[in-house]
């Protein structure tokens, strides 16, 4: 997973930080998406290939949770249970402001 854009301001990037340890998603960890890009350039990887497949595996993760979140929760501690559906909730929330994507990076 990495950042579709940079943050816009400092306020921005704490919020996202700070919901995202909520969720259990570490997103200081994520690299903006040229940057990561660049970092595999300059490690001497000449054939990048980035396939976007957001849709395909987050979108079609946070459908799937909620058609099978209640019957899940029978089988789920709670303590989890509740960090699965915040992780779930953060991803939306980022995928609506469109600031998260997941990319399939092929490097030679």
């Amino acid at each position: 997973m990495v950042l579709a854009r940079p943050f816009q301001d400092r306020r921005e990037q704490r919020l996202v930080n700070k919901l995202g340890r909520i969720s259990g998603l570490l997103v200081e960890d994520m690299p903006v998406k040229e940057t990561y890009e660049n970092l595999l350039n300059q490690h001497g990887f000449a054939q990048v290939e980035i396939v976007d497949i957001t849709d395909d595996v987050l979108s079609g993760f946070c459908f799937w949770f909620g058609q099978h979140y209640q019957s899940l929760s029978a089988f789920t501690r709670s303590k989890m249970w509740i960090r699965l559906r915040l992780q779930v909730w953060f991803i939306r929330w980022m995928l609506h402001r469109e600031q998260l994507r997941y990319l399939m990076i092929i490097a030679r």
